[in-house]
């Protein structure tokens, strides 16, 4: 009986330890001002609990390129993804990210904290939620 307790509990860890790893480049696309659609791209790495990467959506001009913004506070709790980005730079406003991953794909509620002088492509101001889906791409 303790052998066959003791195979579970360590078939039970291993799952814990070879949860989905969220590492890698994901694509968020949700339409845009004219019916456009806007991608964002994500690149995350992930080790054990902790989050890192950036997150572009706006391209540099002279360059052509996707700018990258830092996250912050990032973290993995089972399925459970978080972070957040600074947007703005005259009245930065922060953006948080919540979301469960599922395979190869994450399921985000982005909250925006906007200040009131700053309104978004619909015309919202303050506080403002979405949900998007983000799709592995590599």
């Amino acid at each position: 009986m303790k052998t066959l307790s003791l195979c579970f509990s360590i078939l039970l860890f291993s799952a814990v330890v070879y949860a989905d790893n969220c590492s890698g480049k994901w694509i968020l696309e949700a339409p845009g001002r004219g019916g456009q659609v806007q991608r964002t791209f994500l690149v995350l790495n992930q080790a054990g609990a902790s989050l890192t990467g950036t997150v572009s959506g706006r391209n540099n001009a002279s360059a052509g390129s996707p700018v990258g913004t830092e996250i912050h506070g990032g973290k993995v709790e089972g399925d459970t993804i978080s972070f957040y980005i600074w947007q703005g730079s005259d009245q930065p406003w922060k953006q948080q990210f919540k979301g469960k991953l599922a395979g190869d794909e994450i399921v985000f509620t982005i909250t925006a904290d906007r200040p009131p002088s700053q309104q978004n492509a619909q015309g919202q101001a303050g506080n403002a939620t979405s949900t998007q889906t983000a799709k592995r791409s590599q």
